[in-house]
C-alpha cells in the first residue's frame, strides 16, 4: 500500500492531471487546514448528500445521485485512513466535496470532486 505524503499534496502540484488549475488553489488550501476528526468529515460529507438531495428536488439538473455516490466514497476514504498522512489527504477530499464550488451548476458539476477523490483513493 503506497503512504500519502505530507510534503506535497499530489493533487496540488502544477503537473498534476488531477486537479484543475481553477481547482488546485482550493485543493491546496484545504490540504493545509489543521485535522478534523474523521466522525466529523463523515457527518459533513453526509450532511452535504442530504443538502444536495434537496437542492436537487427543486432544481432537477443538479446530479443528487452523483453527489451521494461521491459522498459514499469519502465516507469509505475515511474507513481506510491509517495515519496523519492519510487523514490529510482524505480530509482534502471530503473538505473539497463539500466546498460547494461549482458543485450546483447544472451539468458536470461534480467532475473537479470526482478527480480530487479518485486521486485520494489513488494514493491510498
Amino acid at each position: 500500500m503506497r503512504r500519502a505524503s505530507l510534503r506535497a499534496c499530489p493533487t496540488c502540484r502544477p503537473s498534476s492531471p488531477i486537479a484543475s488549475p481553477d481547482s488546485r488553489p482550493l485543493v491546496a488550501r484545504l490540504f493545509a487546514d489543521p485535522l478534523r476528526p474523521l466522525p466529523e468529515l463523515v457527518s459533513e460529507v453526509q450532511s452535504y448528500a442530504g443538502f444536495v438531495r434537496a437542492f436537487a428536488r427543486v432544481h432537477p439538473g443538479i446530479d443528487a445521485d452523483r453527489a451521494e455516490r461521491l459522498a459514499a466514497r469519502c465516507v469509505a476514504l475515511t474507513e481506510r485512513v491509517s495515519g496523519e498522512a492519510q487523514h490529510r489527504l482524505v480530509q482534502t477530499a471530503c473538505l473539497y466535496l463539500v466546498a460547494i464550488e461549482g458543485d450546483l451548476d447544472e451539468g458536470e458539476g461534480f467532475e473537479d470532486d470526482e478527480a480530487v477523490v479518485e486521486a485520494v483513493e489513488a494514493a491510498l
